[in-house]
């Protein structure tokens, strides 16, 4: 079943950690629950340098394979993710070079069938004096010009947005969470660009700050009963929400 499919019926969590053991204990229960398992690793985890883990994509893809067979987790429920593709390993290089990276680290992840690929270009460079939403926006568009998407557009579930947190959850700011009317002003930009480059309507998520967080000492709890004008929004727009964050 393709995610886009699957996520309609239900949400979906990500797993995100390169750690083999936890991964595993993650596959192991996912199939005593007879549920799907969505699997991601960051840019900064697994890229075409191989990133902390010293894995590129296919690496990390056959890695993650070879566990599911192991216990015979079927390959039919197991998906997996690219989070935060985009300058984030080469914040510390200007971005003309952080962003020609950008393309290559997701392809690669195409390249090796990744079926989830989340865009994030809220990462300021070396020579950004800010970064806005227009600037996030105008790279995103950008990157979905190069890369090798539109043969593969169909099976890769795609997510956008700029209402990105920093990731790794240790931002120690107040929780901006995200408006309606902000979200609708995003959908429109985006389906617009999408539907521009794709020449049809493209289902896909907006990463959007639902009032979640984990932190070292704190939890925070999402005030869910007030969501539902955003729920019919996404629903009305044939668009999902990609919430963040909840790692830790």
């Amino acid at each position: 079943m393709k995610l886009s499919e699957l996520i309609k019926k239900k949400a979906l969590p990500s797993f995100c950690t390169s750690n083999l053991d936890v991964l595993k204990i993650i596959l192991i229960y996912s199939q005593k629950k007879s549920l799907p398992c969505l699997i991601e690793s960051t840019s900064n985890q697994v890229n075409q340098f191989g990133g902390y883990t010293n894995l590129k994509p296919k690496q990390f893809r056959k890695k993650i394979l070879n566990l599911a067979k192991n216990i015979k987790f079927s390959k039919k429920k197991l998906y997996l993710g690219g989070d935060h593709l985009g300058p984030l390993p080469w914040k510390n290089e200007k971005s003309k070079i952080s962003l020609r990276n950008s393309v290559i680290l997701i392809n690669d992840y195409i390249k090796a069938n990744y079926c989830k690929i989340h865009l994030d270009t809220s990462i300021k460079c070396s020579d950004d004096k800010n970064i806005n939403q227009a600037k996030i926006f105008d790279r995103t568009k950008y990157l979905l010009k190069k890369i090798n998407l539109k043969n593969k557009i169909n099976k890769i579930f795609l997510v956008i947005g700029s209402e990105v947190p920093l990731s790794g959850s240790n931002e120690k700011g107040k929780i901006k969470i995200s408006k309606i009317n902000e979200i609708r002003d995003e959908i429109n930009k985006f389906k617009k660009l999408l539907n521009k480059l794709y020449k049809k309507q493209i289902s896909f998520a907006l990463v959007i700050e639902p009032g979640m967080r984990y932190l070292n000492h704190t939890i925070s709890r999402p005030k869910l009963k007030n969501f539902l004008p955003k729920k019919k929004l996404s629903i009305k727009n044939n668009f999902f929400y990609e919430f963040y964050l909840t790692d830790y």
